[in-house]
């Protein structure tokens, strides 16, 4: 496929962003005025807009929006992708399980929405900023980024809602290396540098090396459930319990429209704390007293105080760093993180936390490096990818590796026990034969059930399942099939299994 528009995106829990290759530097474009555009979407109901269909707003308007209508303003679907319903579980809106047992939200008018479709709907707006800079040349293509832990059923959603914004092409890129790519990592000389990428929902780490054009991952680690909208919630839990004790039996925490308020200011003052000891938690006409009085809500937060209350998420970083490093060293028994590291790199707006900066200096041993934005290092690093895509930079190649084992379980062995044939931290493209004979159990078996899966479990059913496979076997006297099968991972780090010359899966 020949390929002449294409766009680099980071799309991001919170915020995204998108840019292009102008020739000699990559370069933003701008979202309403702005590099980085709001992740959030806002249905308006039909009835609030005038006769016809429900409308929706994204970025700015899906902020302006969703203070009228918090129930249907929607936040984070990039964590929610791939995610299966579970009724008990509190969103903050209400949510409802698919056919297939997915996550969908409820929007109004009777109608719901997948996360797949709502980050379609980003998608679709950025790509509507780079058709009107390109005065109504559509990009046909693009390379988004996602966490390097996303798995891969949370990689083919992304890749689905790129295509249901229009796309004809999607290619994935990790978040670590697009920063790596950003900060001008293609020089001649070998370095290896340490990427500690803090977005909105995701923590991602990576340990790169780069010289020559080539761009090689070392070691990856991350976390889905930490992030910088983990710190506002965090603190808004705490606002919500002080004001619980301040006013006997108001419970914040069922009214959406108040918790929209005390997290937007949560966010505020956590970006804030990051330039200032101390910031007031001041939101203006909060509430009415029984009496009738406007209440303020109206509190001290201190720097100190939100590292307390962010400790765990603090400590679930420094694992992720920890991780990335036993991956490196792995690969090479002499690798020092504190020693062999040339630079450290911080990607995303919560890296700008103090406490954060001082978490990877104490890991890796040396202050982080600055020159670009964090918040847009990850876009501008994706059009240096896109660029190759389309022909016009041809002196860079990356080597990624895969965040999860691949694993089997076949019907042969233990049921239920997952055997590792491609194990984390491996370069793809990769094939590895499985290190046991496929044979028949029974007399005059025909196939032999094969499941490829996903994951670090050592069983089966804690994994993610790739294919579900049917391996045909010659019947016979039990024990007499001896079938050779092959797992391997294509250049876009997709699962396929073969046995001959049947394949299961991506070519």
């Amino acid at each position: 496929m020949k390929l002449s528009r294409v766009v680099g995106i980071d799309l991001g829990s919170s915020n995204s962003s998108i840019a292009w290759y102008n020739g000699r530097v990559p370069e933003v474009i701008s979202v309403d005025g702005s590099p980085l555009m709001p992740s959030v979407v806002t249905i308006v109901p039909a009835d609030a807009v005038g006769p016809g269909e429900s409308q929706i707003f994204v970025g700015l308007d899906g902020i302006e929006s969703g203070k009228r209508f918090p129930d249907f303003c929607f936040r984070l679907a990039k964590r929610k992708l791939g995610e299966m319903w579970h009724p008990d579980e509190d969103q903050g809106y209400q949510t409802v399980g698919a056919p297939d047992g997915t996550l969908h939200y409820q929007g109004p008018d009777g109608h719901t929405y997948s996360p797949v479709e709502i980050c379609s709907m980003l998608i679709a707006k950025l790509l509507d900023a780079a058709t009107a800079k390109w005065k109504g040349e559509k990009p046909d293509a693009a390379v988004i980024c996602v966490p390097a832990t996303f798995s891969p059923s949370q990689r083919k959603a992304v890749e689905e809602a790129g295509r249901m914004a229009g796309l004809a092409y999607v290619e994935l890129m990790d978040e670590p290396t697009a920063a790596a790519l950003a900060y001008g990592y293609d020089f001649k000389k070998v370095r290896r540098i340490a990427v500690l990428d803090v977005g909105g929902g995701t923590t991602d780490v990576s340990i790169i090396q780069t010289g020559s054009g080539l761009v090689s991952v070392l070691g990856t680690g991350g976390s889905s459930i930490t992030g910088g909208s983990d710190v506002d919630a965090i603190l808004g839990r705490y606002i919500v319990n002080q004001w619980a004790t301040d006013h006997e039996g108001t419970d914040l925490a069922v009214d959406d429209t108040a918790m929209s308020l005390v997290l937007q200011e949560s966010e505020d003052v956590k970006k804030r704390l990051s330039r200032k000891i101390k910031s007031e938690f001041r939101i203006k006409d909060f509430d009415r007293s029984p009496g009738g009085t406007d209440l303020h809500m109206d509190y001290t937060v201190d720097r100190p105080l939100l590292e307390h209350l962010s400790q765990d998420l603090l400590k679930r970083m420094r694992a992720a760093c920890l991780v990335a490093i036993a991956e490196a060293t792995r690969k090479d028994a002499n690798f020092s993180a504190r020693r062999d590291l040339n630079d450290v790199v911080l990607v995303g707006g919560g890296s700008r936390m103090p406490a954060v900066q001082a978490m990877a200096k104490e890991v890796f041993g040396q202050e982080a490096k600055t020159d670009i934005d964090c918040e847009i290092a990850v876009a501008l690093g994706a059009a240096i990818r896109a660029a190759v895509l389309e022909g016009r930079k041809s002196d860079l190649t990356i080597s990624d590796i895969t965040s999860w084992s691949i694993a089997v379980e076949v019907y042969d062995k233990v049921e239920g026990v997952a055997s590792v044939v491609i194990p984390r931290g491996t370069p793809y493209p990769s094939e590895r034969v499985l290190p046991f004979i496929l044979t028949n159990r029974e007399p005059g078996q025909s196939v032999m059930p094969v499941r490829i899966v996903a994951g670090d479990h050592d069983r089966a059913a804690s994994c993610e399942l790739l294919h579900s496979i049917d391996v045909p076997l010659e019947p016979g006297d039990p024990r007499s099939a001896r079938v050779p099968f092959t797992v391997g991972l294509n250049s876009r780090g997709e699962a396929y299994g073969m046995c001959g010359d049947i394949e299961w899966g991506s070519t």
